[in-house]
């Protein structure tokens, strides 16, 4: 049965990947053939959710609840819906069970999300001093979705307590690797938080340190963070210019290419880390290059290839190319 599901599921996203309203349809469908199995519920709420239709969610994930072993996720998923629906005493009952529930089962992996997501809502709520104990919890680089891209710097902001700010060195200062890395850290944490004041730093940065790769790295995020991936492909064009030959810098450019739809482009610059990864035996970045570079081959209709460098990567693997993809979803692709 979890092979058939799994199949049926995934056609299920790819209606929700073209906006076919169908998918509600097909969804509702599938927790009829299984009404008590948990992620058929799972996967009605999501697909409600892309449709805008939170209420179908919260109800959906009402009913995965009733199916299935207490899990810290459940709460979690649900109080997301409810966030987004604007009931923010639902959604902070949510995460508070989510969390008791997580302390109980020692389920450690959904800890930190959970108190989060509390402390966004605890936020909205205007109790702050609740919402800092929650952050207490939480790793200082946490960001993530909530009913936008929020970060742990930008609650603490909003709380009245930003983290100090790392000023730029002088250009003829000599950086240590641990300066280089805790500055680079402190504004793209800001960034993520909307601070244009690190999108300034950013740019200057590169501007101060020309031959400094990771510098070129985090201009081409700045930019991206603005929505110009043009520029982000010239920043990290620039990173390649700067740094010894490493498959890294075209993984990075061959992201963004995808992103903008330039496939062939993409295509380019994943061959060209595959072929770098297998001369300096980077072993472990070639699973993620196959993956990308066989999205952007099924993308192109050239199908044999796709699957071939999919022979390089694990069953069940899921990762980020323009989008959130598994193995399974191009393959199915592959086969279409």
């Amino acid at each position: 049965m979890s092979e058939l599901l799994d199949s049926q599921i995934r056609a299920i996203r790819k209606l929700v990947d073209a906006e076919d309203p169908m998918a509600i349809e097909r969804a509702i469908q599938l927790t009829e053939q299984y009404p008590d199995e948990p992620r058929a519920w799972r996967n009605l709420a999501f697909v409600y959710s892309i449709f805008d239709d939170m209420d179908g969610a919260v109800a959906a994930m009402t009913r995965m609840k009733e199916v299935s072993p207490p899990n810290p996720s459940i709460f979690y998923l649900r109080g997301g819906y409810e966030h987004n629906r604007g009931n923010l005493e639902a959604a902070l009952a949510d995460f508070t069970e989510g969390i008791a529930l997580a302390k109980q089962l020692q389920n450690e992996s959904w800890l930190s999300s959970l108190y989060f997501r509390r402390a966004d809502v605890l936020v909205k709520l205007g109790r702050k001093a609740e919402a800092l104990a929650d952050l207490e919890h939480v790793e200082d680089d946490h960001s993530e979705w909530t009913t936008e891209l929020q970060s742990k710097f930008a609650l603490l902001t909003e709380c009245g307590q930003p983290p100090p700010i790392l000023s730029l060195p002088k250009s003829d200062e000599v950086l240590t690797s641990e300066h280089l890395e805790a500055l680079l850290a402190d504004i793209e944490k800001r960034l993520q938080a909307g601070d244009p004041f690190a999108f300034e730093q950013a740019v200057e940065f590169a501007e101060q340190r020309p031959n400094e790769p990771e510098a070129w790295r985090l201009r081409a995020y700045a930019h991206a963070t603005h929505g110009d991936v043009d520029s982000s492909v010239a920043a990290i064009t620039r990173m390649i210019e700067v740094t010894p030959p490493h498959p890294r810098g075209y993984l990075i450019r061959g992201h963004y290419e995808h992103n903008r739809g330039n496939l062939e482009a993409a295509l380019a610059d994943f061959d060209q880390a595959v072929a770098l990864a297998k001369e300096l035996q980077d072993d472990d970045r070639l699973e993620k290059l196959y993956f990308m570079r066989a999205d952007v081959l099924a993308a192109l209709g050239r199908k044999a290839e796709a699957r071939a460098d999919l022979e390089h990567v694990e069953d069940g693997y899921v990762g980020r190319t323009n989008r959130i993809r598994s193995k399974a979803d191009i393959l199915e692709d592959c086969e279409e």
